[in-house]
């Protein structure tokens, strides 16, 4: 039997929302999907895919059917959502899932600018990541691929031109349907700890400190971005290099 959703965290990344899904199931949700999890089944990067694909390119227009029924496909064993790719889904989740409580992980739109470029942006744009990306298996390559597609569409083409504007517009968006619907709504932001989500979900308060994990040092350190930036920069000084030897023979 299908678990039924329940919890709606609909924060874009690099707002705690990885930190968001370990304290959901600390609380007794079991099941919480995390773009972490896309990795877990081979097929849920493609269907995510698909699911952008029909929501943004003309040639899928009125899929709502077809999205709803790959929500079925994707959640069915899940009883909680956080972090993209079903953050950029929000009002068709929303709906989707009436009877879900709705949370809003967010953060000074500033520094969740500078958190995405440390991050996520500076990944997808390194072209040592996209050379390595060559020898990796399909899986990955599909993970790498969702990612652009998110950017693509969500983020308009670029995170650096166009973050903080859909990021501030997002957070609008997911507010206005919640108090539109009346729906039960939270909005939590970095550091809040135990306390209001577990008033929020009727949950009593654990012991162990509120998880605060995946922040940009280890996310950098765990996608191995500065190792991507030494080889980038011994490659650029060797060329340097190169092209005066050769310009000094001239």
């Amino acid at each position: 039997m299908a678990a039924p959703i329940e919890v709606l965290a609909l924060g874009l990344c690099r707002t705690g929302t990885f930190s968001m899904k370990i304290a959901l199931e600390e609380l007794g949700y079991k099941k919480v999907y995390h773009f972490f999890t896309v990795d877990e089944d081979p097929s849920h990067a493609d269907l995510w895919i698909s699911a952008l694909r029909r929501k943004y390119e003309p040639q899928f227009e009125n899929s709502t059917e077809d999205l709803k029924t790959g929500w079925n496909l994707l959640l069915r064993d899940y009883n909680a959502v956080t972090d993209i790719p079903a953050a950029c889904f929000g009002p068709d989740l929303i709906a989707a899932y009436p009877n879900a409580k709705i949370i809003l992980t967010t953060r000074s739109a500033t520094s969740w600018q500078k958190s995405m470029l440390n991050t996520i942006h500076a990944l997808q744009s390194s072209h040592i990541n996209r050379f390595l990306l060559l020898f990796v298996d399909e899986r990955k390559r599909n993970l790498s691929h969702l990612v652009d597609l998110i950017i693509q569409y969500y983020f308009r083409g670029s995170i650096r031109r166009n973050g903080m504007e859909v990021f501030r517009q997002h957070n609008e968006m997911i507010k206005e349907i919640a108090l539109r619907d009346k729906r039960e709504f939270l909005e939590f932001r970095l550091g809040d700890g135990w306390e209001p989500l577990c008033e929020f979900l009727g949950k009593p308060m654990p012991e162990s400190d509120f998880p605060r994990v995946n922040d940009s040092r280890s996310w950098r350190k765990a996608f191995r971005l500065d190792w991507y930036m030494k080889i980038g920069m011994i490659l650029g000084s060797l060329g340097i290099f190169l092209i005066s030897c050769a310009m000094s023979k001239m």
